[in-house]
């Protein structure tokens, strides 16, 4: 491996609704924003929203074949043009296609075709408040599990739905955190945002599939609103910079 790899991101968790694209999309437009190359792909084959984020311009890809199979062929292809990509890659990944997905990573060793060509897996898994942090938290312990130890883990909180605490333990005092902690290369915080200011005004931007920049630019958001993005943007992009 070179000293600086290429990295190859995965956004992947076995529960649904917890804020995958989202993620994705934070990634890429931190990338766009750093005027750094990056190629994206959708493989959620459920609900293709990463591709329709238009000024990301993410490949949808057909993850199964008209008999409801994984298509190997064509995520072949698909990992073949990692290896030539111009930069960094990020892959939206849905809940439907999680266990399927892994199984193809783990079992063809992609992590090792990767660090072969100078590039690196990074898988990042969304950890939730509220009711599904326990689902949350098994998909992660499932990535612990199953990919080998020199695939790094980046966790993100998503507090939309509470903080991240179970039994009033947070996860970096959960063993789940302490026994991974050298795999893990950090956390970021997608932090409860206010539903009548900051987070009406994000859920209207995600709804009309706009990226940060589209938003603070866009006529139908006025001054304060756009004032509050920006804020949002870059209490969330301090935490990337981190991380990529």
């Amino acid at each position: 491996m070179t000293d600086n790899p290429r990295r190859v991101h995965i956004v992947l968790q076995g529960k649904g609704g917890v804020g995958k694209t989202y993620v994705a999309s934070l990634l890429a437009q931190f990338y766009q924003e750093a005027n750094r190359p990056v190629v994206c792909y959708d493989t959620d084959p459920v609900n293709s929203s990463f591709s329709a984020i238009t000024a990301i311009s993410a490949r949808p890809v057909a993850l199964f074949n008209d008999a409801n199979e994984l298509a190997i062929a064509e995520i072949d292809r698909i990992i073949a043009e990692f290896l030539t990509a111009p930069g960094d890659v990020i892959v939206d990944n849905g809940a439907a296609s999680f266990v399927p997905m892994s199984q193809y990573l783990i079992e063809n060793d992609v992590s090792a075709i990767l660090a072969e060509h100078g590039m690196q897996m990074v898988l990042h898994v969304v950890i939730t408040g509220g009711g599904m942090i326990t689902d949350t938290l098994r998909g992660l312990l499932s990535v612990f599990d199953g990919y080998p130890p020199s695939v790094k883990v980046v966790i993100w909180h998503n507090e939309f739905f509470g903080p991240v605490v179970a039994d009033g333990i947070t996860l970096e005092q959960m063993p789940i955190y302490r026994d991974h902690r050298d795999r893990i290369i950090g956390v970021v915080r997608l932090e409860r945002l206010n539903p009548a200011a900051n987070g009406r005004n994000v859920l209207e931007m995600l709804d009309r599939k706009l990226t940060f920049a589209e938003a603070i630019s866009h006529p139908d958001f006025t001054v304060v609103p756009k004032q509050r993005l920006t804020m949002v943007r870059r209490a969330i992009f301090e935490q990337v910079a981190a991380v990529v």
